[in-house]
């Protein structure tokens, strides 16, 4: 089975339940698919624990991606009462979240570089046994300089990531990055729709890197290719032509994991 296709898990352990959501990855495993994205708030801060959970069962052979930044504090502390409700709490490893910095409380939160840290050691720590492929910086408001990526990279690195990247990035500073040939940048998470739209040139430099790929089936309303066959078809083209591109899908349920699964054997054909 091809490694371009990833399974994406926000839905997993809040809109579908942990036993199902366990299901769900075991039987993604089973067909071939062990490349998952997640995040530390996805399903409420359980689907991590579900990988880390899969992952012991077989480690080194589950590769995940995660991401940094972008968070509210509000949010961490909804995430603990939650777990602290969970039956199975015992099951579930959550780690106390790191606090945004006394200057950034109650604000959409692009933390600072320490806060950063802290919270790249948060994320890392969910995903125990876990391949770390990337770590990804979500949805920066603001243009980070390359000092400061360098940096990241470097730190991401030591602490088992096998690569930075920047996700959701706004148009004008994905534009921006790149024009930098030799950013520390080493992949991009997208909108189908927003790679579409992005110039020759910034889609080549993206090519050099790996685009990874989502929003394959929930086209925009100014979307260039609103129906899904004739999305479906770009993104199976996009990765005959590119092996560095990655798709991100998420999937629900047993229906949804099986028309993954066949648009991933159609990707290998």
């Amino acid at each position: 089975m091809t490694r371009q296709v990833v399974v994406g898990t926000a839905s997993l352990g809040s809109t579908v339940s942990q036993r199902d959501s366990m299901a769900l990855l075991q039987a993604a495993t089973e067909t071939g698919l062990c490349d998952f994205d997640t995040a530390p708030g996805y399903g409420g801060g359980f689907a991590p624990a579900l990988l880390a959970r899969l992952a012991a069962l077989s480690p080194g052979s589950i590769h995940a991606s995660t991401k940094i930044g972008g968070w509210q504090e509000r949010r961490w502390r909804n995430l603990a009462k939650r777990l602290l409700r969970a039956r199975n709490v015992a099951q579930v490893l959550a780690p106390q979240a790191p606090p945004a910095s006394a200057a950034m409380r109650g604000t959409p939160a692009w933390w600072g570089s320490d806060d950063m840290l802290r919270h790249m050691d948060f994320a890392f720590g969910q995903l125990s046994n876990c391949v770390l492929d990337a770590c990804f910086l979500h949805a920066p408001p603001v243009l980070l300089d390359s000092r400061t990526l360098e940096s990241l990279a470097r730190v991401a690195v030591e602490r088992g990531a096998l690569q930075l990247g920047i996700s959701s990035p706004r148009n004008r500073d994905l534009e921006t990055y790149s024009m930098d040939p030799r950013s520390p940048l080493r992949c991009v998470q997208l909108h189908l729709d927003q790679w579409l739209r992005a110039a020759p040139s910034t889609q080549e430099w993206l090519l050099q890197r790996g685009p990874w790929i989502h929003g394959i089936y929930s086209p925009g309303p100014d979307s260039r290719l609103p129906d899904l066959a004739s999305r479906e078809a770009a993104a199976k083209e996009l990765c005959r032509s590119a092996p560095s591109a990655r798709l991100v899908v998420g999937v629900r349920s047993m229906t949804s994991l099986r028309r993954l699964a066949a648009f991933a054997q159609a990707i290998a054909a």
